[in-house]
């Protein structure tokens, strides 16, 4: 119970980015896999994505983990630099992720949806309705995802020590 309450604002927030993220690329990878998906969305190459998806996991897991060390001095001072600038990270890479995912599913989304009503018709099966639900959910999850990380970036990931009093 002690450990839960030794927890920031900013520790809270990153384990929930961390959390998104990982269901957002779970639900990326199983939704890129599916032949349906290729015949709507086409087959782009991922690896960057997941790329900046794996790298932004890995960043987060570094900021939950740093962030339970304090160290004073100038060592104390450079590792809250580090943590801070992992921070600033953590906020870019969802973005990217974001962008990067939308521009794989744009066009296949723009075809399902708004064509006209012969095409509509027969591109409306429910197979590409069930790829293009969760191609949605999962742009959802990366956005959320890049939202609670710039939140976290704006709080301290340490409890700010209160000086004592000096007594003369």
């Amino acid at each position: 119970m002690n450990f839960i309450k030794k927890q920031t604002v900013s520790s809270w927030l990153t384990l929930v980015a961390f959390i998104l993220a990982i269901v957002a690329v779970a639900m990326f990878a199983s939704g890129n896999n599916s032949a349906v998906a290729a015949g709507l969305f086409g087959t782009f190459d991922t690896s960057d994505l997941m790329a900046e998806s794996v790298i932004e996991i890995i960043f987060l897991a570094a900021i939950i983990a740093l962030s339970e060390f304090k160290l004073g001095g100038i060592i104390g001072d450079i590792f809250e630099w580090v943590v801070w600038a992992l921070k600033i990270l953590v906020c870019i890479l969802p973005v990217l992720a974001l962008i990067g995912f939308l521009g794989m599913r744009v066009q296949g989304l723009a075809n399902l949806y708004f064509s006209d009503a012969n095409i509509q018709a027969t591109m409306q099966t429910e197979e590409n309705l069930a790829a293009a639900s969760q191609a949605i959910a999962t742009a959802i999850i990366y956005g959320v995802t890049a939202v609670v990380a710039v939140v976290a970036a704006f709080f301290r990931p340490y409890k700010k020590v209160k000086a004592s009093a000096a007594v003369a």
